[in-house]
């Protein structure tokens, strides 16, 4: 192909001509581009008049041509802080990383990272490193799990467990088949690998627990097609899992179960995250105060003439004129409202209407995930239940001074689901009995209790809960437990979306306090209050430590996260974060997922993660100032070259090997226990 050695000018440029004259058009354009900025230089002003008759007459056809300026300012801070405006906001926030029940607590206190489709807690922003180890071996440490999710298996024990082993081994211990776990008395952890890859194609450890059999428990509401398994898998490997359980079982998607879910109240209260019932005390009284002195001032005093002449001789003059000044605030609030109701505009003062205090939908309805293929149902109960962890010595005083036992049925009238399980509550309550005894031994493993609502017994300030309080003496728990002990309504779907929707609100808890005659009193609601059924599971410490690191994992429906946490804040327990998680499990001398598992697909996104953060916090130092590894002779500073190490021992052993077969040639961490403890 030739090209041409010249070019005709005259040809060339009349085909662009029209290019041309644009471009001198806008190179010849003057900025500033603002009208106001185009008058001379003698009559321009800082504070410029927007009356256009100012300007001179070639500019003011010109002024109409201009965009006009934003006419509504931004809303103020009052108005955007409205708890339905910050409703709106909070569910805008968490559209691509879910928000904890505990989050606005955490966020206060905590630093906070999006990981693993959640905004999870990484550590106080406070020294609390050694005070986090103080909890964990003498007092209590609280770490929120809910970002763990939970996969149901419903359908036959044996084809459950048939189907299962090929995703797991008896190598590595005891498996969903092991006869100590199918009773559903005790939790269970193992490992899960891809069908058909062991001991390579690991996926990551999963905690798993049964729901106990029987014709006790199938007479209570059990499920009739088979037994109920729940796995809590970790939110790194939740699609990977699933993944494999849909391949195994050959399961086929159906109709979504719709579940309704509370939505979450905005907080808007202080620090604490809920308003204790000091305060609550005093604000009742400064109510019953005001009310008591503008009924006195109307003549409309219910309290008898003795009782008046009394109040009216010891009333100092100080204290009538603080009364006064109440009185006087009460009706200058009251006309403010009055004239903000005929202006049609809402109340600016901290006293929003019901229609501001509640939300437009105080439920939505979610849609769970179900997979069948006629015996087996897996449903995805993700963000369905919520998940609390505490270690420490104390753990156990903490769990049951907050987990009190619901109350009897006061009236036979209203039928509610917890009067239809007395059977259950006996079961239940002699297994937290042989809990309170002491006695190890016969000291249960799981354990489910209906309990009353946490924040009616919330104490008036932080107190630390001692062991020696809750253990009673004389107790019989010399025989075996009953397997409804173990048992909870928290397995069946619509007694726990149930206890998630009704559950009563902050506002109007705080209006029945408001109402009692004495402030400060417990609230008595009788039937009216919510009862929460709860699953305690334990967990087993480290057995070359002495038990270091046992505690108890509280399982709770949705919507009741927050109250339940500040609830055991405020009996001693300390808030952990993922850093206080990981040192724990050091110190326990386990590995902690997703960080210790080199093998896992998992892990090697964390650490690739983990090695592009560092790597760009050293690149952003200047060269000075720069630790200089090579001249350290390190060559991966930043992360863990296992695939380079586990090649540089197979040369050392295996010399015969191609170069090409040694990078091709995968690695596992072993996980056999017989071979583990001939190496020990």
């Amino acid at each position: 192909m030739k090209f041409p050695r010249e070019v005709q000018l005259f040809r060339f440029l009349g085909s662009r001509a029209d290019e041309i004259a644009s471009l001198a058009q806008d190179v010849e354009r003057k900025h500033p581009k603002l009208i106001s900025q185009q008058v001379p230089r003698h009559m321009r002003r800082r504070a410029v008049s927007h009356d256009k008759r100012r300007l001179p007459k070639r500019l003011r056809d010109k002024i109409a041509h201009e965009p006009d300026p934003p006419k509504g300012k931004r809303p103020s801070r009052k108005h955007r802080r409205r708890p339905r405006n910050l409703l709106a906001e909070y569910a805008r926030r968490q559209r691509r990383h879910v928000w904890l029940e505990t989050h606005i607590w955490h966020a206060k206190r905590f630093k906070m990272a999006d990981l693993w489709g959640y905004r999870v807690p990484l550590h106080p922003t406070d020294k609390g490193i050694r005070a986090a180890y103080r909890g964990s071996a003498k007092h209590v440490l609280l770490h929120d799990l809910s970002y763990y999710n939970c996969i149901e298996l419903i359908g036959g024990a044996e084809e459950l467990t048939a189907k299962l082993a090929l995703i797991t081994s008896a190598d590595t211990g005891l498996t969903f088949g092991a006869k100590s776990y199918l009773p559903g008395t005790r939790e269970g952890s193992t490992m899960l690998y891809h069908r058909g890859c062991y001991p390579f194609g690991a996926i990551g450890p999963v905690k798993f627990l049964w729901r106990v059999a029987g014709d006790e428990v199938g007479a209570s509401g059990a499920c009739d097609d088979g037994r109920q398994l729940w796995i809590w898998v970790h939110p790194a490997i939740h699609g990977e899992v699933s993944e494999e359980l849909v391949a195994l079982f050959g399961l086929q998607r159906v109709q979504a179960r719709p579940v309704v879910v509370p939505r979450e109240e905005p907080d808007v209260k202080d620090a604490t995250g809920d308003v204790s019932q000091k305060k609550q005390a005093e604000s009742s009284a400064t109510e019953e105060k005001t009310d008591s002195v503008a009924t006195s001032s109307a003549g409309q005093s219910a309290v008898t003439a003795k009782s008046k002449n009394e109040a009216q001789t010891t009333k100092s003059k100080r204290a009538q004129k603080r009364e006064r000044k109440a009185f006087a605030k009460d009706v200058a609030q009251s006309s403010k409202r009055r004239k903000n109701k005929e202006k049609k505009i809402p109340a600016a003062s901290g006293d929003e209407t019901e229609q501001d205090k509640v939300p437009p939908s105080a439920t939505e309805v979610l849609q769970l995930p179900v997979y069948t293929n006629g015996s087996v149902t897996m449903v995805h109960l993700k963000d369905q239940m919520v998940r609390f962890s505490l270690t420490g010595p104390l753990a156990t005083g903490v769990v049951l001074d907050t987990l009190t036992p619901s109350l009897q049925a006061v009236s036979a009238e209203r039928q509610a689901w917890w009067k239809q399980r007395s059977v259950e509550r006996e079961a239940q309550e002699a297994g937290w009995e042989a809990l309170q005894s002491g006695n190890s031994e016969a000291e249960p493993r799981v354990l489910g209790r209906t309990v009353r609502d946490p924040r009616i017994l919330l104490p008036a300030c932080k107190t630390k809960v001692t062991a020696a309080g809750h253990c009673s003496e004389g107790s019989d728990t010399t025989g075996p437990l009953p397997s409804l002990a173990c048992d909870s309504a928290l397995w069946e779907p619509s007694l726990r979306d149930a206890v998630s929707s009704e559950k009563m609100s902050e506002s109007e808890l705080n209006r029945l306090r408001s109402q009692n005659l004495l402030p400060g009193t417990l609230l008595e609601l009788g039937d009216a209050e919510s009862r929460i059924p709860v699953v305690a599971v334990r967990k087993e410490g480290s057995r070359t430590n002495l038990g270091f690191g046992s505690g108890w994992d509280l399982i709770l429906p949705a919507g009741w996260g927050r109250p339940f946490w500040i609830a055991l804040v405020y009996r001693g327990a300390r808030a952990s974060g993922l850093r206080e998680l990981r040192s724990l499990s050091l110190e326990m001398g386990l590995p902690c997922f997703p960080f210790d598992h080199p093998d896992t697909a998992a892990t090697q996104q964390s650490e690739e993660q983990e090695r592009r953060e560092l790597m760009a916090k050293h690149l952003r130092y200047p060269p000075d100032k720069r630790p200089s590894f090579k001249k350290l002779r390190i060559s991966c500073p930043f992360f863990f070259p296992w695939v380079q190490l586990v090649r540089e021992w197979c040369a050392l052993n295996q010399s015969d090997i191609s170069g090409e077969q040694r990078d091709e040639t995968p690695f596992y961490v072993l996980r056999n226990r017989k071979v583990l403890r001939r190496l020990a």
